[in-house]
């Protein structure tokens, strides 16, 4: 019978935070504890009917989240807050073997090499299978506008009594989808050629 009646009081609402009810103190502190919650800066997904100072974010426009110093405000970030996530000035390079089969590399056209992204050609370096001379001309032309001819020239690297060259300093712009064809103007000894171009993408 004990513990029923232990049961009955507390139902009756006999104890309490106090162990007596709630007091007219406890009750000021909770009413003044839920007033300071509802009226905190909350980040939420959606507005509440609840709170009163919370920052929805279904009232922003779609885009990357923008947080403020010291403030703690999100938006959407635009343009101009974006400079540090630029992805221009990425270095990539593409390669193109010229293979004379045991046999010194004969002149003409011996491919075309098609560039994905647009970009600035900044160095040509080629490396031979042995000293000797070699001097290929670069074309470039646009997809719609293929094959490249002479007349589309934009590079003439060249090796000359070595087996490597580099040419540097260059500035040769491609747009995505630009087609290169190489084309040897002489050779001598060497039989297997492998051209790198370096490029700095852009986006």
């Amino acid at each position: 019978m004990s513990d029923f009646t232990g049961a009955r009081a507390r139902v009756g609402g006999a104890t309490g935070l106090a162990g007596t009810g709630i007091s007219t103190a406890e009750k000021t502190a909770i009413t003044t504890d839920l007033t300071g919650l509802k009226a905190a800066t909350y980040v939420m997904q959606t507005a509440s009917a609840t709170t009163s100072a919370e920052q929805a974010l279904s009232a922003l426009p779609t885009g990357l989240l923008k947080v403020t110093t010291a403030t703690g405000v999100l938006s959407t970030a635009v343009a101009a807050d974006l400079p540090a996530h630029n992805h221009t000035g990425v270095v990539v390079a593409a390669s193109f073997l010229i293979d004379g089969g045991g046999a010194v590399i004969t002149t003409g056209i011996k491919g075309d090499l098609e560039i994905p992204f647009a970009c600035t050609i900044t160095n040509v370096r080629m490396f031979a299978d042995q000293t000797g001379s070699f001097i290929v001309d670069i074309w470039k032309d646009t997809y719609a506008n293929y094959p490249p001819t002479s007349g589309d020239i934009v590079l003439t690297p060249s090796i000359a009594s070595s087996n490597k060259s580099s040419t540097g300093g260059l500035a040769v712009t491609a747009a995505a989808g630009d087609i290169l064809r190489f084309n040897v103007a002489s050779a001598a000894t060497v039989q297997r050629v492998t051209i790198s171009l370096t490029m700095t993408r852009s986006v």
